[in-house]
């Protein structure tokens, strides 16, 4: 039986459970799974979908894309191809 072709792996490393905390908010893990339930969308659909500010998404938004959480497709729409995010947390060095 042929196998899928393996998926590469993303990495995005923090540099302590605090800032993953601080960047991960409960509300950017909300619009994290909004775009990716509802595939390409605007940052104006977003909002108007989560019922908040198109200010602060679109600042949520900048943020996911910086550190590589959103992308855009061609045209310019937010999409989250990812289907998990999985955090590893050591207990010591």
């Amino acid at each position: 039986k042929d196998l899928p072709p393996e998926q590469p792996v993303e990495r995005i490393y923090f540099q302590d459970l605090s800032t993953l905390l601080r960047v991960l908010t409960p509300r950017r893990i909300e619009a994290l799974k909004a775009v990716h339930e509802h595939g390409a969308i605007s940052i104006r659909a977003l909002a108007k979908a989560l019922g908040r500010d198109y200010k602060n998404v679109h600042k949520d938004m900048h943020e996911m894309e910086k550190i590589g959480l959103v992308t855009r497709n061609k045209k310019s729409l937010l999409q989250v191809p990812w289907n998990s995010i999985v955090a590893e947390l050591e207990l010591a060095a």
